[in-house]
């Protein structure tokens, strides 16, 4: 059971790729990694036909993720936490994948591949690594296994990990890689940004025909120690734009990268008009955004003014209004017992969106948050249960004393409310 048992309470930017050129993408593999997913040791995959994954002895389900649970692997040496075994090979095709990672420690640790887990090997991997002192995210491939030194058959993209002032562990990052096998183009991009620095490899390959091909098992968390969120892979290159979104609206809303609503936004850019909802915000095109960088993100949502910039004249969607009721927190129109389960599910997490029931956007999921949850009870088409009975099903953790005798005087005001 979840949590709240226990609460009682990526047309892309590639390199040499033109937009005219993008192949229609076909969502592959979608793995949320919330306890939902997770049957036993089986990690569902909801996309079909399904690719389901198995979960490592060395790795758990049930951490706090940065949409709802997380997987969580403590990186030992031959644990891989999610094995989808040998699925979804590259070949000459086209493939986009993105995924949430939040390292603990920064080494050579591998967050999504298929095969490329060394310099001879076939495949392709996201991964970080620590060198010269810095934290750094590798995005590689390697179509031939003719030895180290033969460079126009690896291409490697890297980047800063902390290169925007952000903490490179204990930090929720978002990494998306698009790799076109019969071109030998290979893209990265870091929390939405493209990544542009390389090695003497480059950014692009040769094959000898056969594309990437490897017969490797796709991983997610091959000797990563930290959490893992919501990952995917597409067949067809995802737009520099869309992968944009999928980083901003889920940092901002906890939108998840197969929701309607980033096409819904991304629409709204590319006609330069209108509105769409997503993550319980309404996004607006917007002009004259404080950065020129595709992927760039500003602002702040308890404002309403947070805003991912989308081309390089600065051009973008900004949050224009607030688009859901308070407490609701899944954005189905009611505040029920599904958002109080959201609401015990993040408590006390200071990493928190709307999605994850931060009603006041302090980013932290408190007793203010379920105040107002408990104030607007039965808004919509009535609760499901009385907010008596829904409390009744939830335990609030050890908090200290004094947070404890809030809690009590809140809950009994609450009752009487319900």
């Amino acid at each position: 059971m979840r949590f709240i048992q226990q609460f009682t309470v990526i047309v892309a930017a590639m390199v040499g790729l033109g937009l005219s050129q993008v192949h229609a993408q076909t969502l592959l593999l979608h793995s949320t990694m919330d306890d939902a997913d997770i049957v036993g040791s089986t990690v569902l995959d909801t996309a079909l036909p399904a690719q389901n994954g198995v979960l490592d002895a060395g790795a758990s389900s049930g951490a706090v993720g940065l949409f709802a649970q997380a997987i969580n692997s403590a990186g030992t040496v031959g644990t891989t936490a999610v094995d989808y075994g040998d699925v979804l090979d590259p070949g000459a095709g086209i493939q986009t994948a993105s995924v949430w990672f939040n390292a603990d420690t920064i080494k050579t640790q591998y967050v999504f591949n298929k095969g490329n887990t060394a310099s001879t090997t076939i495949g392709w991997s996201i991964f970080t690594e620590s060198r010269n002192s810095g934290a750094f995210l590798r995005v590689a491939v390697r179509a031939t296994a003719t030895g180290v030194g033969d460079n126009p058959n690896r291409a490697i993209a890297w980047t800063d990990l902390a290169a925007d002032g952000s903490d490179s562990t204990n930090t929720w990052h978002h990494v998306a890689y698009v790799m076109d096998a019969t071109a030998g183009t290979v893209a990265g991009y870091l929390d939405g940004i493209l990544m542009t620095a390389t090695n003497s490899w480059g950014m692009t390959f040769t094959t000898d025909g056969d594309g990437v091909a490897t017969s490797a098992p796709l991983s997610i968390g091959n000797i990563f120690d930290g959490r893992i969120d919501d990952a995917g892979q597409w067949d067809g290159a995802v737009a520099a734009e869309k992968i944009a979104l999928i980083h901003g609206l889920g940092r901002f809303g906890g939108v998840t990268l197969n929701s309607s609503s980033i096409d819904d936004v991304l629409n709204v850019f590319n006609t330069a008009g209108g509105s769409a909802n997503a993550g319980g915000y309404t996004w607006s095109y917007a002009t004259g955004l404080a950065s020129s960088t595709v992927g760039a993100v500003g602002g702040d949502t308890a404002t309403l003014d947070a805003f991912i910039v989308l081309d390089s004249s600065g051009n973008g969607v900004q949050i224009t209004a607030s688009a859901l009721h308070p407490g609701d927190a899944n954005g189905d129109g009611m505040v029920n017992l599904s958002d109080l389960q959201i609401l015990g599910d993040n408590w006390q997490s200071n990493t928190a969106t709307w999605a994850e029931a931060d009603f006041t956007g302090d980013n932290t999921v408190n007793l203010a948050d379920l105040q107002i949850l408990g104030d607007n009870w039965g808004f919509g088409t009535g609760p499901d249960v009385s907010f008596d009975e829904a409390l009744a099903q939830v335990a609030i953790p050890e908090p200290g004393a004094c947070s404890l005798l809030a809690a009590g005087g809140l809950l009994v005001m609450l009752r009487r409310r319900g």
